[in-house]
This record gives structure tokens, sequence and C-alpha cells, in this order.
């Protein structure tokens, strides 16, 4: 993450707790991320020519910069954050629960609700919603969409063809996920460091530390210190870095 501070910008870490403080060179709520975000404190889009470092690492400027992380993207993924934190479903999560409870009663009610879930996921994030760099979401877009209408974000009227089609692929994923062995017991010791990814670029990784606040955190790192003094203790999950431009 960038902050953008007296026309300069620079590279630093976002770190998020469970109880929905984040911390961007300061405690604040979400809603007063929210505010930092549209006013460009935490920045989103870089201007050509300004300044920028990484702490005790490098110093440039800006040429040519493409950005590809949107004001509302960002803060939505830090709510995503907070929840994974609280063991609480994410957008994408909730998103998928709605497509489980639409199958079983399909309506367009309930098609109201898919289509709303599946919106409230960070766009930058939709295609990886299903897992599958495939398909993307291109079976979710269909299904919260419908017969007749014109697929969410632009795109083709949904055909009957493509409806049935994109039932077919979730009852194949459900059929493939019950069908799917389970891992034997012992593969990684309860110690052991945990690595997965959970999107394209994004790291988890867990650490052990110590901090002056407790409590889970999510901590997506540029490369500037910590500034409250350590890493949070109960393994915070590591993501990142995540670039914006």
């Amino acid at each position: 993450m960038f902050i953008r501070n007296g026309g300069n910008y620079f590279l630093t870490d976002l770190l998020i707790y469970a109880d929905g403080l984040i911390d961007c060179w300061g405690l604040v709520t979400v809603e007063e991320f929210a505010e930092k975000l549209r006013s460009g404190w935490v920045a989103t889009t870089f201007e050509d020519g300004a300044r920028a470092s990484a702490h005790h690492v490098a110093a440039w400027k800006f040429a040519e910069v493409q950005s590809w992380t949107t004001p509302e993207e960002l803060l939505g993924e830090v709510g995503d954050e907070i929840d994974r934190l609280n063991g609480r479903p994410d957008s994408t999560g909730r998103c998928l629960a709605t497509v489980t409870v639409f199958r079983a009663e399909p309506s367009e009610e309930q098609r109201a609700v898919l289509r709303e879930a599946y919106l409230a996921i960070p766009e930058h994030l939709r295609r990886y919603a299903l897992g599958d760099m495939d398909s993307k979401d291109w079976p979710l877009k269909v299904l919260a969409a419908g017969p007749g209408a014109r697929l969410l974000g632009g795109g083709p009227v949904v055909t009957d063809e493509m409806y049935q089609h994109a039932l077919e692929y979730f009852a194949e994923r459900d059929q493939a996920r019950t069908s799917r062995r389970t891992p034997p017991r012992g593969r990684s010791g309860r110690g052991a460091r945990a690595c997965h990814r959970t999107g394209p670029g994004r790291l988890s990784q867990r650490l052990a530390g110590r901090s002056r606040r407790p409590g889970p955190a999510q901590r997506i790192p540029g490369t500037d210190r910590d500034r409250r003094g350590g890493v949070p203790d109960r393994q915070p999950r590591l993501l990142g870095p995540v670039h914006h431009g």
C-alpha cells in the first residue's frame, strides 16, 4: 500500500485487526480508513513524475503508471480480511452460500439475492471466486443474470444453453468436492509453518510474534517498518505485497 503525504508516495504496510481497526500510519476505524481512501491519503492512483520511496530500500519516480485497484475495491478487500480474521464468511463465501440456496430453491427473488451477493465481491476479486482460472466467474454471472438477461458486467444475453451449462458446472463442482479424497492425517505438524495462496500474487503465511496490541491481525505488507513496534501475536497472516502500480 502507498501513503501519499506532501505529494510523495511511501510504500508501507497495511495492518488489519480483527476488531476492525486498521493501521495505516496510525490506527483508524473502517469508516476513517474509507475517508483516507477518498481523500487520497491511502493512494490507489499515482501521478506521473511523483516521487516514491520504500523505507531503507529505494526511491524512484513514477512513469506511465497503471493502477489496478480502486478505493472501493481496496475497502471491500479490507472488509473481507476483517471477516476472515473473525472466522466469518467473506464476500466470496457469502456469495457461494447464496448459490447453494438458489440451486435448492430457484426463484427470481433468490436470484436477486445471488446477484446482490455477487456484486458485493470486490470487482477485482470476482474472477477468483470459484477458484477456477478456466471458467473464472462466468458460471456465477450466468446464474445471477438468468435466461434472457444480459450477462452481469456486460456481455451477451444469457441463452437457455448457456444457463444449462452453468447449472451443470455447479453440479459437477459439487460432485468433485464430494468425491475428493481427504488428505491423510499427520501430513503437517501443528507447529509447522502453513503457507497457502488466497489469490494471484497474494501469499498467506502464518508467523509467530509479539505486539503491543493483542489479537488476530491481517498484515498487508510493503517494506516500511511496523510503526507500532512489532508483529501482532496469535499467528497473523501475511498477505502481499499489495501493488497498485
